[in-house]
């Protein structure tokens, strides 16, 4: 009998409430990513998850008639994973909070963008993927979090889930490997925060992890693979520190005499993005520190048989600096070494993957 309820609930939903509660359903575009976000009242503030803006000073909001605004960060709970915007020119509208105790079993209803849900997907999916219904129920409820099994996608993050009645009752933060184990900001959370607004001044940024192969651009240049971890503040200021070890300084080596390849690359930058959306690129202009290993053979003539071995020989730290496009999950950097003779550019390429570790 319980479950019948339950699933008579959450096929209860009509058609044009679900249309007027998507209108206050937002996308937020940071980069060449995409959050959702929801409007709380008629005053422009837009609720969504931290991390979707944590490395975003200005993102870009876009409501489902094409208008689009630009947003500041008025208050946030990094820990809480939470955020409100002041989202500037924008009036009317707002979902109420769900004033009503949040139990397991209460039938839920997402809004958002799966997978980023591209303004125009292309062929087949034409339509679709933006202002995207989930439905689900309630899980489990934490004191912080809310677990629901609805199917909700990264481009959800940040949106909002709402009950019967079209109020809210969490901001989607997290989900877990596996089907169906998602979780909410309970709505509890979202309403202290509202009531108190504090973290307005917050820099924020992210930690990212990749992989580099760098290559000296010379004869003896070999190339080297490592990783590549990245601190990124508000998407502006880039800190990267590469540790890489050399895949063909042998071959280099008993080839040309001598190979040369990077070991440590330590390098501070500005980072400018380019364009919206998922065709969006940066450009990272800046300077560091490269240290160089130089290879040569080793022959032992008094093994039998004779033995030839690699010596490497660290060489000085040489300032650098560099310029990095970067477009999605890929970049290209070219550093110049000004005090190097020999060795004046280096050209790394990069994957930034698996990405993104943990936002602050």
């Amino acid at each position: 009998m319980i479950g019948i309820l339950l699933i008579s609930s959450a096929l209860a939903w009509q058609p044009a409430e679900v249309q007027a509660w998507s209108q206050d359903v937002v996308r937020l575009a940071v980069g060449n990513a995409a959050c959702s976000g929801v409007r709380i009242d008629a005053e422009g503030h837009v609720a969504t998850a931290w991390h979707c803006v944590a490395n975003a000073p200005r993102p870009r909001v876009e409501t489902r008639d094409g208008q689009t605004y630009r947003a500041r960060v008025v208050a946030s709970v990094p820990s809480e994973d939470l955020a409100i915007l002041q989202v500037e020119g924008l009036t009317g509208g707002g979902r109420p909070l769900r004033s009503e105790p949040v139990l397991p079993g209460l039938a839920v209803l997402a809004i958002g963008h799966p997978f980023g849900g591209a303004p125009q997907p292309p062929g087949p999916y034409e339509g679709t993927l933006s202002w995207s219904l989930a439905q689900g129920i309630v899980s489990a409820v934490g004191p912080r979090l809310v677990q629901t099994d609805a199917a909700l996608n990264p481009g959800t993050s940040g949106g909002p889930v709402f009950d019967e009645d079209g109020a809210i009752v969490g901001i989607v933060s997290r989900k877990l490997p596996g089907e169906g184990v998602s979780f909410l900001v309970h709505v509890d959370r979202l309403r202290a925060l509202q009531a108190e607004p504090r973290g307005a001044h917050r820099v924020g940024g992210s930690l990212a992890l990749g992989l580099a192969l760098p290559a000296p651009m010379l004869d003896t240049g070999a190339s080297s693979l490592g990783p590549r971890l990245e601190l990124a503040l508000r998407d502006r200021v880039v800190l990267g520190l590469l540790f890489a070890l050399p895949l063909e300084a042998r071959t280099t080596a008993l080839a040309w005499g001598s190979a040369t390849w990077t070991a440590m690359d330590l390098s501070l930058g500005l980072r400018q993005g380019l364009g919206q959306g998922r065709s969006s690129a940066s450009l990272e202009l800046g300077g560091g520190l490269v240290q160089l290993v130089e290879a040569s053979p080793r022959i032992d003539l008094e093994d039998d048989p004779v033995s030839i071995g690699i010596v490497h020989s660290p060489l000085d730290l040489s300032p650098a600096l560099h310029g990095r496009l970067r477009w999605q999950g890929l970049g290209l950097r070219l550093s110049w070494l000004p005090t190097q003779v020999d060795t004046t550019v280096l050209l790394t390429g990069e994957l930034h993957w698996p990405g993104v570790r943990t936002v602050f």
